[in-house]
């Protein structure tokens, strides 16, 4: 992925979760302050400036009550270049997966599955 394509991707995502809060009624303050965030956060977070975690994105994802693939980008992302580096549920990235609800865990695992057949 170049620079423009994952600038365009943390795009996306920033976008997706600004439509899912305003559809969800809540304020950037409001949103921040449930996953203990700063408003500053939550704006960096949908202009696309800031590069989430994914337990960051499962977290907003279960404070908006939608599914996490609701704030992934709609369109397959595409490698040019350079090495695409790849996370899974047996790394860890969801620890406590007994605190997940399996909607969100079958979208992590769905994620992980696109990055892995990357």
């Amino acid at each position: 992925m170049n620079q423009q394509q994952e600038q365009d991707f943390y795009l996306q995502i920033g976008n997706n979760i600004s439509a899912a809060r305003k559809a969800a009624g809540l304020s950037q303050e409001i949103l921040g302050d449930q996953l203990s965030l700063s408003r500053a956060s939550i704006v960096n977070i949908e202009k696309g400036r800031h590069r989430l975690m994914i337990h960051v994105l499962v977290e907003i994802a279960q404070a908006l009550k939608v599914d996490l693939s609701t704030l992934l980008p709609a369109k397959k992302v595409t490698q040019d270049s350079g090495k695409l580096v790849a996370a899974s549920l047996s790394n860890n990235i969801i620890t406590d997966q007994e605190k997940v609800d399996p909607e969100t865990a079958r979208a992590v695992e769905r994620f992980v599955s696109f990055l892995n057949n990357k």
